[in-house]
């Protein structure tokens, strides 16, 4: 009887405690407090991009597009979908953040460029 009791016990003490069987890579890809801050970001907005076509180049730009964005994944990414009024550029974009390295990336693919875009930075909770 009083093994029967210890197993309940200890049965009891494990199922109480999830993060027994969580490992660091799943606590890595909970959301975390960063991943609140693109909570705002989501919806859709009006853009006009400007664009410098290199370094000795004057900017334009490229009035009345669109930008979808939606939180995915739990809230881990924004994913971002933006096409031109007349259709005929288009850019997706994923932005999260990687709590491994603290900081922000993004990753931008679309029509204009040849290649992906990696964008990196770090952030924090001030206005400046």
């Amino acid at each position: 009887m009083r093994l029967h009791h210890l197993g309940l016990a200890l049965a009891l003490v494990f199922s109480a405690s999830p993060t027994l069987s969580e490992t660091a890579s799943d606590r890595l890809a909970a959301p975390g407090p960063e991943h609140a801050w693109m909570d705002p970001l989501a919806g859709r907005w009006d853009v006009a991009m400007r664009v410098w076509p290199g370094p000795q180049g004057e900017p334009f730009e490229i009035p009345g597009m669109t930008a979808e964005r939606e939180l995915v994944l739990g809230g881990r990414y924004l994913r971002e979908i933006l096409i031109s009024g007349d259709g005929t550029a288009m850019r997706e974009a994923t932005m999260g953040y990687n709590r491994l390295d603290g900081r922000f990336e993004l990753v931008t693919v679309d029509s204009f460029e040849p290649g992906q875009m990696v964008y990196i930075g770090r952030g924090d909770a001030t206005a400046d």
